[in-house]
Order: structure tokens, then C-alpha cells, then sequence
């Protein structure tokens, strides 16, 4: 093998995995993804699909994007223990909850949708809180309910 060739294959070697090393964000992990900036706003439904299937979350996840109006992003979703949980962030917190319930108002989005809006910004998930603000009767707001069926959260 010609000398240039084994410098140039040891230099790529080499050079490669240093790049990616250095690139690395060290906030972000496979199980706990770096979160969009703003404020985290769910819009959910009670769902028993299975934990893996984005039957019912792909539709929805297409029309909150396509008409966000550069409003919110939408970032993600969530499915399992009876909720489907649809996870949007946004700087304008409640222009874009009026967003999203007008696309309810229209018929755009399914019936028993509820959203609630997260008490704090960039806390872990598992800890963080909600208060509910849709619709104006929901009392209280999590991401799932163990142990409790859809008539007996209000």
C-alpha cells in the first residue's frame, strides 16, 4: 500500500471519532432528549392504543405542525396508560393555547381534547407539574391517570 494512502486512512481514523467527541451536546441523551425552549404545552386525549403505535398521534402531530403559524412547535408524543399526550413549546403561551383551541372549535381536532400547561421550564419530565386550562371546567391536569378511567377525571 502506498505510504500517502495508510497516512491518510490513520489521519480519518483518528480525526472522525475525535470530531464527533467534540461535537457531542452533553445535555442531550438518547433517554432524556434536549427539550425545544419555551414553555411545554400538552394537548391530550384519553387513548388506550398500545404504547407503540402512532396511529392516532400521526394525523394529529400533521395538523398542529402545519398550522402552528409559527406559533409553537411541536416537539413530540407520548402514549400509554390510557392518555395520548402531544407535547408543544412555545414563547407565547396563551396565544398559543387559543391557537390550538380554535383548531378544536373548527372540528380540526378530535373530540376530548384537554390541555394543560406546564408550571415550570426545562425540569425533568417525570417531576414536572401542570395546571389545566382546557377546557375551562378541567380541574386538575397529568400525564396520565393510573388506576382511574376517563369518566372519573373531570
Amino acid at each position: 500500500m502506498n505510504l500517502k494512502y495508510a497516512f491518510l486512512v490513520v489521519i480519518v481514523a483518528v480525526a472522525a471519532p475525535l470530531i464527533a467527541f467534540w461535537s457531542y451536546d452533553r445535555g442531550e441523551t438518547v433517554l432524556q432528549p434536549q427539550e425545544p425552549p419555551g414553555t411545554q404545552i400538552v394537548v391530550q386525549w384519553f387513548d388506550n392504543s398500545p404504547p407503540n403505535s402512532s396511529v392516532n398521534a400521526d394525523p394529529l402531530l400533521d395538523l398542529l405542525y402545519t398550522r402552528a403559524d409559527g406559533l409553537y412547535i411541536v416537539d413530540s408524543f407520548d402514549l400509554g396508560a390510557g392518555t395520548m399526550n402531544v407535547f408543544l413549546y412555545t414563547d407565547g403561551t396563551d396565544e398559543a393555547v387559543r391557537h390550538v383551541i380554535a383548531l378544536f372549535e373548527e372540528g380540526l381536532l378530535p373530540q376530548g381534547m384537554r390541555i394543560g400547561v406546564a408550571d415550570t421550564q426545562g425540569t425533568e419530565q417525570s417531576t414536572r407539574t401542570y395546571h389545566p386550562v382546557y377546557p375551562p371546567s378541567l380541574a386538575e391536569f397529568q400525564l396520565m391517570y393510573p388506576g382511574r378511567s376517563a369518566s372519573q377525571i373531570h
